[in-house]
């Protein structure tokens, strides 16, 4: 992507946005420079978001943390999806330290 707007028809969005360097369609390129990063961390949960123009089904996704801020990784998500831009349903519910916490027991 090259803005939060094109290539049509996909839309980036977050709830909010550190800089101009790291706006939310960054987070759907590739590249070790290519992340978002949310301006407002006293807001959580932060969210992160991608229209794709129609319904499309999804198989698998992945999700690249920076390595260089490990203070700024994520430690839980949830992938959800909609068709509707208002009712959304849960794909995918990660917490690392609940289950690092599950598996060290």
């Amino acid at each position: 992507m090259t803005s939060n707007v094109l290539p049509a028809p996909f839309a980036a969005s977050a709830l909010s946005e550190f800089d101009g360097g790291h706006l939310a369609y960054t987070a759907f390129n590739s590249g070790a420079n290519a992340f978002w990063a949310a301006g407002n961390l006293s807001v959580l949960p932060q969210w992160l978001k991608i229209d794709l123009g129609s319904a499309v089904a999804a198989s698998k996704y992945t999700m690249q943390s920076r390595t260089d801020a490990v203070v700024n990784q994520p430690t839980a998500w949830t992938l959800e999806g909609s068709l509707n831009n208002s009712t959304w349903t849960v794909a995918d519910t990660l917490d690392r330290d609940r289950d690092r916490r599950r598996r060290e027991a």
